[in-house]
């Protein structure tokens, strides 16, 4: 990790996002048996289980990962965008990052690609907001 401090412009991320059991999920994940193609979709419960692990390092992460920039007031990195679909549960993740980390969001994006539901969700920290 630390040779990646402050050495990150811009973190893209594609989990899998589509609801499954825990149990689909968990084996789509399970390197010791080869990754298949359900690793990019199996997401789990409300299709979160991996995005659940990564939102779980926003706070410790971003700050260190980032590469300030100077347009961010000192000591305020941390701006992220998150794609979601509906079945994710958007309230419950802006509720969760915002009670775990006190980041505010707010959906820039919202538009359907044939049966998803997509959005762009902007989490920020209330300085930088």
């Amino acid at each position: 990790m630390e040779r990646l401090k402050h050495s990150v412009d811009i973190l893209l991320f594609n989990p899998p996002y589509v609801p499954t059991s825990i149990s689909e999920a968990s084996a789509a994940q399970d390197v010791s048996g080869g990754v298949g193609i359900a690793s990019a979709w199996a997401g789990g419960m409300d299709g979160m289980e991996v995005t659940n692990q990564f939102l779980a390092f926003v706070d410790v992460t971003f700050p260190l990962l980032l590469r300030p920039s100077l347009d961010w007031p000192a000591g305020s990195p941390g701006l992220f965008y998150l794609v979601a679909v509906a079945p994710n549960n958007i309230s419950d993740i802006t509720t969760r990052m915002k009670d775990s980390y006190g980041l505010k969001s707010h959906i820039v994006l919202e538009r359907r690609a044939g049966r998803e539901h997509l959005f762009v969700i902007r989490f920020a920290r209330p300085e930088s907001a």
